[in-house]
């Protein structure tokens, strides 16, 4: 059971953490020339994607870890 909550919150802070950098990355000045030339950053978009989906991992451990017994 602690381990399911340890590996919780780790992917929830790791995911927290990616999902930031890709924000960032997002909004750095090549970036913003990139996107006004019509060319998207997808090392963004992936570090994002990336981020959302080990956010949701770390709850749903948290959540599963939390009820069993």
């Amino acid at each position: 059971m602690q381990t399911n909550k340890l590996l919780g919150v780790v992917l929830f802070i790791v995911g927290i953490a990616l999902a930031i950098y890709g924000f960032n990355l997002q909004n750095a000045f090549g970036s913003q020339v990139a996107e006004f030339f019509g060319h998207k950053n997808q090392n963004a978009i992936t570090y994002i994607s990336l981020g959302a989906v080990a956010s949701i991992a770390g709850v749903l451990l948290l959540l599963k870890g939390g009820n069993k017994n």
